[in-house]
């Protein structure tokens, strides 16, 4: 369901020569697992046809809809005089059901007549979560010698993990792990043991993997087919005739990543459950978001035995349905961090959400933060007080009329931050100059290095970041920086531009040069484009 390691899958549609009949889309793939993930979709056009307009509508899995614009671009970062090419990920949530959920994906053009047209549909689907395992562990006996003679303890284990002698002796020793082992999916697993010492898995009775004195050559894994929901008898030994020793089993399938096999999935243990020594912070996050709807960002850190396996928001609204957010984990440090998409708020009354974190390890152990609120404030005014009753009327209370849009930006793109850093208008000239020297440099995601590759926020930092001004990392956070402009007239060249991208409230940014036209990094490389057409429809934000 949630794992850092999510699946990604392409969905190609072509566009027909003849505008009234489209071509069969080409998919190379249509299911992603059950962790959910992101669905490149890409439309190409023939040579002479030139859309006004490409966007995507998704049908989720409830019926509801949404449509998402597509970007002129190239979905392999390179640059084509020739490219055809409209392109933009779009965000599957994770399947926390065991049923598969299908979604379709219609993509749809305009040309400059305006009338719409199909150029193809395609399903996704995102697959069940299967079986839900509910273990407790195994049953582990230890041996104060490598022929199973001497026993010394049982205990409880979640996991098979041992680093290392379990006594410290330079003698030798033996472990016996026994319980059933209850997978989620039908599908081939491979179990891979890695040890120092010798080993023999079995399940059933029926051996997998085994590393005896004896062999000629060590066995790594084992593949085995298995079905969800039944339980398989579980019997790993374990033993070394010296002072050195440890033993780690993993597995690995289609919809599970290379990892300890969790405890849940484990059944047997003797005594009650082990305890767990996975530890998470208190949930750092906003506290409220505006009306027309907002990506916050969230962190917590995490410490824990085992290294971390899944991370994930839950929220859930005033309708009571849970959602959930996949999170990012740094390899290492335990920091976990993503962003919740609030939806927009129509109404006058606040709409308040309640959201928490949750982490796995991969011995199964969860934890979880306590409950935050976020508010989204209504995007009109409320509604004017009704005479009472004894036929008195009392005054109303003032009420500020809603703000007419007077443009596509309307100063709602998140709160104006004076942060008393100088107007780059006396900058400006030299800013716009020093950007164009970069002008043809790769599209990297997350890069910051002019000389090698930008995304479209690391362009724009590194920018400024040269004449002393520091930006935050993402579009998202620097729409926050600085102060807004409100309307289209009173742009001047140096100013930030924001846009509603990748299915986010503010997903792509870049420089005003002037002359109704900007400089940004996008999937063909750093370039100047016109602010017309697409980019003016999705400009909510501009920054100075």
């Amino acid at each position: 369901m949630r794992n850092n390691n999510r699946s990604r899958a392409v969905l190609a549609l072509t566009a027909a020569a003849a505008l009234a009949q489209s071509q069969t889309a080409a998919v190379s793939t249509d299911r992603l697992t059950h962790r959910g993930g992101n669905v490149l979709v890409e439309a190409r056009f023939p040579q002479g046809m030139e859309p006004a307009d490409v966007w995507a509508v998704v049908t989720r899995h409830d019926g509801t809809e949404e449509k998402v614009g597509l970007t002129r671009g190239d979905a392999d970062n390179e640059a084509d005089a020739n490219d055809r090419d409209w392109v933009q990920a779009l965000r599957f949530p994770a399947n926390t059901t065991p049923a598969d959920r299908v979604q379709q994906v219609r993509v749809e053009y305009s040309l400059t007549d305006g009338q719409v047209r199909v150029a193809g549909e395609r399903s996704v689907v995102v697959m069940g979560r299967g079986v839900t395992a509910n273990g407790n562990g195994l049953r582990a006996t230890y041996y104060s010698d490598d022929r199973f003679r001497s026993m010394t303890t049982f205990r409880s284990e979640p996991t098979v993990d041992l680093a290392g002698h379990p006594f410290g002796s330079p003698g030798g020793y033996g472990v016996v792990w026994e319980g059933w082992l209850t997978p989620e999916f039908s599908e081939e697993y491979t179990l891979q043991v890695a040890s120092m010492g010798e080993y023999a898995l079995t399940l059933d009775g029926q051996p997998v993997v085994s590393q005896r004195r004896s062999s000629p050559q060590p066995q790594r894994y084992g593949k085995v087919m298995l079905q969800a929901g039944r339980r398989y008898a579980f019997r790993l030994e374990h033993y070394s005739a010296s002072h050195t020793g440890g033993v780690r089993l993993t597995w690995s399938s289609p919809s599970t990543p290379t990892s300890l096999v969790p405890m849940q999935n484990f059944t047997g243990a003797a005594g009650p459950r082990p305890s767990s020594s996975l530890r998470l912070a208190a949930l750092d996050m906003e506290g409220e978001a505006r009306a027309s709807g907002q990506s916050l960002p969230f962190s917590a850190s995490a410490s824990s035995k085992y290294p971390l396996a899944d991370a994930w928001a839950e929220w859930s609204g005033p309708d009571g349905r849970v959602r959930y957010a996949a999170a990012m984990t740094s390899p290492g440090s335990g920091d976990v961090a993503g962003s919740v998409d609030f939806p927009a708020n129509p109404g006058w009354q606040t709409m308040s959400y309640k959201v928490r974190m949750g982490v796995r390890d991969e011995a199964g152990f969860e934890a979880y933060t306590e409950y935050v609120t976020v508010r989204v404030p209504g995007s009109v005014a409320p509604p004017t007080p009704t005479p009472s009753p004894t036929g008195t009327t009392r005054p109303p209370t003032p009420v500020k009329p809603a703000p007419k849009p007077s443009t596509a930006m309307n100063g709602t793109v998140g709160r104006t931050f004076h942060s008393g850093q100088p107007v780059m208008g006396d900058y400006a000239e030299d800013l716009i100059a020093y950007g164009k020297r970069f002008l043809g440099v790769p599209y990297k995601w997350g890069g910051t290095n002019l000389e090698k590759g930008v995304d479209c926020s690391g362009y724009v930092q590194s920018l400024f970041k040269k004449y002393g001004v520091n930006l935050p990392r993402t579009a998202a956070q620097q729409s926050t920086v600085g102060f807004a402009v409100t309307q289209l007239e009173e742009m001047r060249p140096g100013d930030r531009l924001y846009f509603q991208a990748m299915g986010k409230a503010v997903g792509h940014t870049g420089l005003y040069i002037g002359g109704g036209k900007f400089m940004h990094s996008t999937r063909g490389g750093v370039q100047i484009s016109d602010l017309g057409g697409y980019w003016k429809r999705t400009l909510v934000g501009v920054r100075r």
